[in-house]
């Protein structure tokens, strides 16, 4: 199943008013609220920079001279934010930014995962009767609680992808809008009401990716590029030797290549910025006294860090777009709003493993899983049918083979044991962690490594086997890195809040991503379920001091 060809239903049971928020959803009209006087955010801004790891603040900082640069300028910036579980995905990641639980409690345990009983894979958002839906999604989220605490809310969400743009909008939003590499163009669900598809078909054309067809990508700004320290294009061929780079194949009309090279480019982030504005004066967002949620996810630096690495050309000019786009998005409401009236928060999905070959270089570690690294996590089935006899010891999610066990009178025990050392002597493997184990363990228990992985572990969902790699070590081959780790790379994320009040400080307190949520929600005046993860952080926006150091809170 490709990116964006996904399905969709009803939320389930597990979240909270889920039903009765979708329904207040469903019964709001698609714009024209008249324009009233308050004071306070009655808009919220909640902005997902997917794969920018936290050091890209100070790294880049002197090219950041746009909305992330102001937002720095005029917000409150945390430095110590983290993922608090292990192997922070896409999908995971954004549930917990906007639910304030970990995915051990709002199911999102990966960007797909194998089921247990069907043995099929299934996406975060695929919903078998509308093709995609935020029903796999079981906790409400930050613009469900608005809309509890108002119906008159609005909840929209956009993103190049289909699981961000959902996620992100939760159970009841007014409209979710995602890219679909198969169609070329935006496109939402029948999950949402009406009004979000008619929003699309007043002008289709702007959201097709045929606008940008023979568009070079050509850097913003090569002098810039060149005059950060340590930014340098990773050899991958001759396909891949630099700038400019064409979008699709060399075809005079733009056809399926094309349209799912561009999902690949740092165009589609134009496109939802774009359409955020398009969104705000069509759903007259934050014109009245009911606080709405704008959600958008910027996509563009995760396929470009992917192909090209944290330390390319490719990705600073990348992350420069995006700095162009949020400036522009800030100066479009300070016009259409009043910045006084909104509240921005800026954080990210996940970080990113530098290059392999990159670290090597420096001396750091690092490696790639290849050769004998492979062959060795391959053979545990073959040395457990030499331990306890011929037979499919293990299907496709990793999960141990139920009827197998049962048949040759072998414990779970027994196996996961086994598994975990003969596992653990492949050279790349650091640690492995079973089924067993984590659902035992208690949450805020254990070592650092074993609460993440605990928090990150769903008993319905996730496999029978986790495996913790060495340092630096990236699974796949087929990009030049990933985010699959427990690692800080991979978990420590960007956090800025900037209040309407446009107060600039610096906070050094550690803090979780699943503080995002609850933060905003005490900020805006709005009730949070009582059995999250996250803990508010509002108290350490107060101003004076541009400082603040405080013990963090147990999880």
């Amino acid at each position: 199943m490709g990116r964006s060809q996904r399905r969709r239903s009803l939320p389930g049971p597990g979240s909270l008013s889920a039903l009765a928020v979708l329904a207040a959803g469903l019964a709001l009209p698609s714009c024209g609220r008249p324009p009233v006087e308050v004071e306070g955010p009655r808009l919220v801004v909640f902005l997902v920079v997917d794969q920018m790891r936290a050091d890209s603040l100070d790294r880049y900082r002197p090219v950041l001279r746009h909305g992330i640069g102001r937002l720095l300028a005029e917000g409150v910036r945390f430095t110590a934010a983290f993922h608090e579980h292990a192997v922070p995905t896409t999908a995971p990641g954004h549930a917990t930014l906007i639910s304030g639980r970990f995915p051990r409690h709002h199911g999102i345990i990966g960007n797909a995962w194998t089921e247990r009983e069907s043995g099929y894979e299934v996406e975060s958002v695929e919903d078998d009767a509308v093709r995609v839906s935020p029903r796999r999604l079981r906790v409400s989220t930050f613009g469900d609680w608005l809309k509890e605490a108002d119906r008159r809310s609005r909840v929209l969400a956009v993103s190049t992808k289909d699981r961000s743009a959902v996620l992100l909008g939760g159970h009841g939003a007014d409209g979710a809008y995602w890219y679909d590499e198969a169609l070329g163009r935006w496109v939402t669900s029948e999950h949402y009401p009406a009004g979000a598809r008619r929003f699309l078909a007043r002008e289709p054309e702007r959201w097709s990716a045929d606008r940008h067809f023979g568009r070079l990508w050509e850097p913003l700004d090569a002098v810039a590029l060149a005059s950060l320290p340590g930014v340098a294009p990773v050899d991958l061929g001759v396909l891949d030797a630099g700038f400019p780079h064409a979008i699709g194949d060399p075809t005079p009309a733009p056809e399926e290549e094309f349209w799912d090279d561009f999902y690949d480019s740092p165009f589609t982030d134009e496109v939802v910025e774009e359409m955020a504005e398009a969104l705000v004066r069509h759903f007259a967002l934050g014109a009245d006294d009911a606080t709405d949620l704008l959600a958008l996810s910027f996509s563009a630096l995760d396929t470009v860090g992917h192909r090209y690495g944290p330390d390319s050309p490719e990705l600073l000019d990348t992350l420069m777009r995006v700095d162009r786009r949020v400036g522009r998005l800030l100066d479009f409401l300070d016009a259409e709003i009043g910045l006084e009236r909104v509240l921005v928060s800026l954080s990210a999905d996940h970080g990113v493993l530098t290059v392999p070959e990159v670290a090597i270089a420096r001396g750091e570690a690092g490696g790639r899983l290849a050769g004998e690294d492979v062959a060795c996590l391959q053979r545990l089935g073959e040395e457990l049918s030499r331990r306890h006899g011929e037979d499919r010891w293990l299907r496709p999610g990793p999960f141990f083979d139920e009827a197998t066990l049962a048949r040759r009178g072998v414990a779970r025990a027994v196996l996961e044991t086994e598994s975990r050392e003969l596992l653990e002597r492949c050279s790349a493997v650091a640690r492995v962690w079973t089924r067993g184990e984590l659902v035992a363990a208690g949450a805020g228990e254990g070592s650092p490594d074993e609460r993440l992985f605990v928090r990150a572990f769903d008993p319905e969902r996730s496999p029978d086997l986790l495996v913790q790699l060495e340092p630096g070590w990236v699974a796949w081959t087929d990009d030049a890195t990933t985010h699959l780790s427990v690692y800080e790379d991979d978990r420590h994320v960007p956090w800025i809040v900037r209040l309407p009040a446009g107060t600039a400080a610096t906070v050094a307190t550690p803090v979780a991503t699943a503080d995002v949520a609850p933060t905003l929600a005490e900020i805006v005046g709005v009730g949070t379920p009582p059995e999250l993860d996250g803990v508010s952080r509002a108290a350490l926006l107060r101003p004076p001091k541009a400082n603040h150091e405080s013990p963090s809170p147990k999880r």
